[in-house]
């Protein structure tokens, strides 16, 4: 049974004295302590089944409506993906002609910006420029700073 804080006892031992305590007082208190102890006697030990029971009773049950919302929300989501996805080939190749055609028109495309803007943009196969070196850093800063 559980102890009591001598605090707590004194203040039990005034209340009785004021207040005599009924029969079906202590029968109740008889009842509750003969359940607590049935009850940690029960206590299972800790395995993952206990574990996921009481997750399951903290975690899920309390916000039930709102699980069952997200996991309508992901059947959802999955239907219209595979409703979407179609019999597209993943790596799909494109025959000599098409690519010859789409190589074409993004030739004229660049030949019609350069006419179009007067200047020739750089190419993308033309080398990055190089790196300039960095100029030397100017000591009129730190002389003015030291100097005062």
């Amino acid at each position: 049974m559980n102890e009591l804080d001598p605090r707590d006892e004194q203040l039990i031992r005034r209340l009785r004295r004021v207040q005599p305590v009924a029969p079906t007082d202590t029968a109740r208190h008889r009842a509750l302590a003969a359940g607590r102890a049935a009850l940690e006697t029960r206590r299972p030990a800790w395995s993952p089944v206990t574990w996921g029971l009481v997750l399951w009773e903290q975690l899920v049950l309390p916000s039930r409506y709102a699980w069952a919302g997200i996991a309508v929300a992901w059947a959802v989501l999955l239907t219209v993906n595979t409703l979407c996805s179609g019999n597209v080939p993943a790596g799909r190749q494109r025959n000599p002609a098409e690519i010859s055609r789409i190589m074409a028109a993004a030739e004229e495309r660049h030949r019609l910006c350069v006419e179009l803007v007067g200047v020739v943009a750089s190419s993308r196969h033309e080398a990055p420029p190089a790196p300039v070196a960095p100029s030397p850093r100017s000591d009129y800063r730190r002389e003015e700073v030291y100097n005062v």
